[in-house]
């Protein structure tokens, strides 16, 4: 487990660290469940949310971005669609339980959209052109990829878009 040193210094993964130590959420241990083992499929997009959807709705938000998340050991980045990237990244980082893991994300870029299908075209985009780089389980991470190279990607395609 990390911890803060008597000096108050923060450890290097208390970036995200702190975020989860800030919930007062609890652990509840559900019945065991026997999962069977898959290889992963070919990632396709999924639809952007719409009105009632389990996520937001594209009406609610007045600002949208497309976002890109890099985890803290360089070894993956994230290409995302929100009108609220730090609460993406505070979801992604309680998933990746970094006090176990010890890695984080963190949000390297966000880029202004003017509305939620643009922030998709933009995202879908730029997953099209680093395809050879996803993930066979989420299409939306990429591996082997220099992070600028995803920030100015994101830039031309929303300059194509708009």
């Amino acid at each position: 487990m990390l911890r803060r040193s008597d000096e108050g210094a923060a450890s290097a993964n208390e970036c995200c660290v702190s975020d989860v130590r800030k919930s007062k959420v609890g652990f509840v241990r559900k019945a065991d469940r026997r999962l069977s083992v898959t290889k992963p499929t070919t990632y396709r997009a999924g639809p952007t949310p719409k009105a009632r959807d389990y996520t937001v709705s594209a009406s609610q938000h007045a600002e949208w971005c497309v976002y890109v998340l890099e985890l803290s050991n360089k070894k993956a980045v994230k290409v995302g669609m929100s009108h609220d990237p730090n609460a993406r990244l505070k979801h992604y980082n309680h998933s990746i339980m970094p006090e176990i893991t010890g890695l984080c994300w963190k949000l390297s870029f966000a880029h202004p959209v003017r509305n939620a299908k643009a922030a998709q075209e933009v995202e879908q985009a730029v997953l099209r052109s680093f395809a050879e780089h996803q993930l066979p389980s989420n299409g939306e991470i990429l591996q082997d990829v220099e992070v600028k190279k995803v920030k100015l990607a994101i830039i031309s395609a929303a300059g194509s878009i708009d």
